[in-house]
C-alpha cells in the first residue's frame, strides 16, 4: 500500500531533524512530487542553518541575527511503499535561483 503525501512529508521532516541533530529553524515545505512510476516521493524542504561566514556573532539586532543564517534546500526521496527516506541531496539550482529572487 502506498503512503499518502502527508506521510512522505512527515518522514522527510523527521529525517532532516535527525540528520542535523537539532530542531530546524524556519522549516518550510517547498515542493512535492510523486515519481512517474509512483515508486517514490520527492519532498523538498527549506530551512535555516548557521552561516559559517557570518560576521559579528555578538551583535543583537534582529536583522543581523537573521543574517547569521542561510536558507538551504534539500530534496528527500521517500519510498512510496514503505515511507522510508532513501536519500537526501541538495535541491537543483532552478529552485535555489528562484528562491533568492
Amino acid at each position: 500500500m502506498a503512503i499518502e503525501v502527508r506521510q512522505a512529508i512527515q518522514a522527510a521532516r523527521e529525517a532532516a531533524e535527525r540528520f542535523y541533530n537539532e530542531p530546524l529553524q524556519d522549516l518550510r515545505l517547498e515542493e512535492v512530487e510523486l515519481a512517474d512510476d509512483e515508486s517514490h516521493w520527492l519532498i523538498t524542504l527549506g530551512f535555516l542553518v548557521p552561516d559559517p561566514k557570518a560576521l559579528h556573532p555578538g551583535l543583537f539586532s534582529l536583522k543581523r541575527d537573521l543574517a547569521r543564517f542561510e536558507r538551504v534546500y534539500k530534496v528527500f526521496e521517500v519510498d512510496a511503499s514503505s515511507g522510508k527516506v532513501r536519500s537526501m541531496r541538495k535541491a537543483r539550482s532552478s529552485l535555489l535561483s528562484f528562491a533568492s529572487q
